[in-house]
């Protein structure tokens, strides 16, 4: 009766489902520490990047070395990697590196909520909100792609503050986010180029 490990994690690259198994002991015990980890990616990223802009390096540094050990444990291997060298960046106050290095962090991060998205269950409060409809949705990518292009923040502010209002489909959650991290920074070179991903 041990639970059978779904064949489209075969297919998620950047984990070694052999090393996670190993780490964790059973399939069971490995699949529950995915899905911990694919729940906790959207709050956490979101932490790390507030961190980050409000250059609170002591935090920065303590979200980086849990997201290294849970990475590992799971089998992201790259992503424990780069956790491990901000972990360490942040420990030696290397702020340089730290600033080169955050935004590649993140983004990596990111696209695993993208990966793993059979595994989050719906947060309680989006099912209160109504699902964007698919037009919708790319209207409003399309907008935000010609506000970026004249660098107005509080026209973005307004779009995302609307988009708030409806639930996000769950293969948009990661693009969402890393659109979302960008706009806050303000980072409009990584928006135009996400938003032109986007559109196209």
């Amino acid at each position: 009766d041990k639970p059978v490990l779904p064949d489209w994690l075969n297919d998620v690259v950047g984990i070694d489902i052999a090393e996670g198994l190993s780490n964790c002991g059973s399939a069971e015990a490995f699949l529950d520490a995915l899905t911990v980890f694919a729940e906790s990616i959207v709050p956490n990223s979101k932490e790390i990047a507030h961190y980050y802009e409000t250059e609170n390096w002591k935090d920065f540094t303590t979200k980086v070395h849990a997201l290294k050990s849970t990475a590992r444990i799971i089998g992201a291997k790259e992503l424990s990697e780069r956790a491990k060298y901000l972990e360490y960046a942040g420990n030696h106050n290397y702020v340089d590196e730290i600033k080169y290095c955050s935004d590649d962090l993140l983004q990596l991060y990111l696209a695993y909520a993208f990966k793993l998205a059979p595994l989050i269950e719906p947060q309680t409060g989006d099912n209160d909100r109504p699902l964007i409809d698919g037009a919708a949705l790319k209207e409003a990518y399309e907008t935000m792609r010609d506000i970026a292009m004249s660098f107005d923040y509080d026209s973005m502010l307004m779009v995302m503050d609307s988009l708030e209002q409806y639930r996000l489909p769950p293969a948009e959650t990661a693009r969402y986010q890393s659109l979302l991290t960008a706009i806050k920074k303000p980072d409009w070179a990584m928006v135009s180029e996400l938003l032109e991903e986007i559109c196209n």
